[in-house]
């Protein structure tokens, strides 16, 4: 006996494992949980024609209840009072009862059917404690009738209650949500990996116009044309030194007076090209040449006459300094300015016609922006895998075949397509 149990049991173990594709296992449980929502119909119309006919027994037996005659008329009328007054209250609770059940039901869902059927069948226990006390003490068989029927239809009520737990609709429900869930999940997953795949492939072509453009790029470093640029850049570079130790010359000439400079600014009448001169003597020599000249004839003078106050050492060396600045060193000065101005700007006007520079500065824009692209690709495939890593973290099919099993209580063995 015991191994043929051991046997049954092995049986109904087996039974309740599911091994089934992974693709049919949303429209399985979608077939299984109509096939067991029809069943519970079937169940719920049985129990409910039980359950109206119980009303209506109830009713007939408390109608009978409320025609009963004492078996023992030889009370007192505080009694016969009392006991009025509790069958009333017995009928009026009983029949109360029996009304609410019978409007609730098929008119709203089984799980509150059956829920507002516990509810009221506690209210009526707590309130007709008394009368139904009262009761079974002048009216046991009548009563006693009645409270079978009502406990007939709170049976029929755990019942049903039982049904519905067994058949797990909900549960059922619950799972398709997470097979749903799952399967958008594997959805954006796909297409998480599709734009991850786009991208590589624009790493690629980004990578691979990078390469071709530093190829251009080291091209034109080594081409005569961009030999010729550097070596003009060089010679422009050479010839602005040499214009600007020219002018240090020619500015260190005037070192030697700038206290007379300034204490003649403070007397002359007109003092702009006294401050040109102090601000930069070059720029005014190559700007107005012939007021240098009467502004140090004007200050010879001052000096001479010692009309600016100076020291004899500091007079002489300023005297001596005011000779060296003459018509013929200034002169001197702007024609050898011009001269080396002229080859600067002969080799500008080359280094302008040199297209190859201009190639060269494009070709190195166009690295950065590609450069640019390709940093901005590389971190959105970042932000695509750590998605892709969070949803396949998130549930695995193991992971769902188990909480399905814990839902509907049915094993659970996925198959490969």
């Amino acid at each position: 006996m015991l191994k043929f149990l051991k046997r049954m049991l092995k049986k109904e173990q087996e039974a309740e494992v599911l091994r089934i594709e992974k693709s049919r296992l949303k429209p399985w449980l979608s077939d299984e949980k109509k096939k067991r929502s029809d069943e519970l119909d079937k169940d719920v119309k049985i129990a409910y024609e039980r359950i109206r006919e119980a009303i209506c027994q109830a009713k007939e037996l408390v109608l009978e209840l409320e025609s009963a005659e004492l078996h023992n008329k030889k009370i007192t009328t505080r009694e016969i009072n009392m006991m009025e007054g509790n069958r009333k209250a017995y009928m009026r609770n009983t029949e109360d009862f029996l009304e609410k059940i019978k409007r609730s039901m098929g008119s709203v869902e089984l799980d509150e059917f059956i829920s507002c059927g516990k509810k009221h069948l506690e209210i009526l226990g707590k309130s007709n404690i008394r009368p139904y006390s009262v009761m079974q003490h002048f009216f046991a068989n009548e009563s006693r009738k009645v409270a079978e029927k009502i406990k007939r239809i709170s049976d029929e009520l755990d019942e049903l209650k039982a049904r519905l737990g067994r058949a797990k609709l909900v549960e059922f429900e619950k799972a398709g949500s997470l097979i749903r869930l799952s399967e958008e999940r594997s959805e954006t997953r796909r297409q998480l990996k599709e734009d991850k795949d786009k991208k590589l492939v624009q790493k690629k072509e980004t990578e691979d116009a990078i390469k071709k453009e530093e190829s251009e790029l080291a091209r034109l470093n080594h081409s005569k044309g961009f030999l010729d640029y550097e070596r003009l850049k060089a010679e422009k570079a050479r010839i602005a030194e040499l214009l600007k130790k020219h002018e240090d010359e020619f500015c260190h000439m005037f070192v030697a007076i700038d206290s007379a400079l300034k204490k003649y600014s403070r007397i002359a009448l007109d003092q702009r090209p006294v401050n040109m001169i102090i601000e930069s003597p070059a720029d005014a020599a190559a700007t107005d040449a012939g007021s240098i000249l009467t502004v140090i004839a004007n200050i010879t003078d001052a000096v001479s006459r010692n009309t600016l106050e100076l020291k004899d050492k500091k007079r002489e060396k300023t005297l001596s300094a005011l000779k060296c600045i003459n018509a013929e060193s200034v002169e001197s000065f702007n024609k050898r300015s011009a001269e080396i101005k002229q080859q600067k700007s002969g080799i500008e006007k080359k280094l302008q016609h040199n297209s190859i520079m201009r190639d060269y500065e494009d070709t190195e824009y166009r690295i950065e922006n590609l450069r640019s692209r390709l940093d901005i690709l590389e971190k959105e495939i970042k932000g695509i895998d750590k998605k892709i890593e969070r949803i396949e973290s998130e549930i695995s099919e193991h992971d769902m075949a188990e909480k399905i099993k814990d839902m509907i209580g049915i094993e659970i063995e996925l198959a490969e397509d």
